[in-house]
């Protein structure tokens, strides 16, 4: 669904992606991993089409996305930023609305339609409380919440996230994995968390000095070897009792030394 074909991206003369290649099928949850600066968010800010790639191309259903219009990819892929600024104040349910705005003609009326699904990715997103809030006096993770909502609210075949559960507390940092995995659609997420995205995605890319080192299932990548190859950590693994899948416990230098 998605190919990524030799992509690198650079500032100046300096080298951020190097000729990255993958493919994410149709329908999958795919996580991102790597330390800070391994270059998740510019893969994904070139996936959707915030950077243009110095090299390479990146398709999807068979076409370049930079040939694509603007609403067409609009109406394709939905986008979760790290951050989300809001030049104007607008109040929660304006701004999910926004979300429906690929589907509609220029100057258009929101229709019985457009308010339905509002109020049902509101209601997914456990903000329904919030829709007559003004979005600046929300918290950071009600405004995360926000932001995917209004995402939601797109209807797209792909949903690409970066780090969704920054500023989110655990209930809804589970709350909103949960949503994410259950939606029938693909998903591409930048995540921190290396036990959340064993837990939940169905494969890892795991990035170091922005090139891609691993590329596999939770099982194949998350290993104690390949763990401390990308994070420079030592670990301890089991599995998970409920997920079946790898736990990862960090080691510090003070409890390998037994102080």
């Amino acid at each position: 669904m998605l190919d990524i074909q030799h992509i690198s991206y650079d500032i100046q003369d300096k080298q951020i992606l190097k000729d990255i290649s993958c493919s994410v099928q149709k329908g999958s949850f795919i996580g991102l991993i790597g330390p800070n600066g391994s270059g998740k968010s510019t893969l994904l800010k070139v996936m959707y089409r915030y950077f243009k790639p110095s090299n390479g191309l990146v398709v999807m259903n068979e076409q370049d996305i930079w040939k694509m219009p603007e609403k067409q990819y609009a109406k394709e892929v939905a986008v979760v930023s790290q951050e989300s600024p809001v030049i104007f104040d607008f109040t929660v349910k304006e701004l999910v609305l926004m979300g429906r705005t690929p589907h509609k003609k220029l100057f258009a009326r929101d229709t019985e339609e457009d308010l339905r699904i509002v109020e049902e990715c509101m209601a997914l997103a456990d903000i329904a409380h919030l829709a007559d809030r003004q979005f600046s006096n929300l918290s950071g993770g009600e405004k995360k919440r926000v932001t995917v909502a209004r995402a939601l609210a797109q209807q797209t075949d792909i949903l690409i996230l970066d780090e969704p559960t920054n500023h989110l507390d655990i209930e809804h940092q589970l709350q909103l994995m949960d949503l994410i995995h259950s939606l029938p659609i693909t998903i591409i997420a930048a995540l921190h968390d290396l036990n959340l995205a064993a837990a939940y995605c169905d494969d890892l890319i795991a990035l170091k000095d922005g090139a891609v080192h691993y590329h596999g299932t939770p099982d194949e990548v998350l290993t104690t070897e390949k763990i401390k190859e990308i994070f420079r950590v030592d670990t301890v693994l089991s599995t998970d009792p409920v997920t079946k899948r790898p736990h990862i416990q960090y080691m510090s230098k003070r409890w390998k030394e037994g102080k």
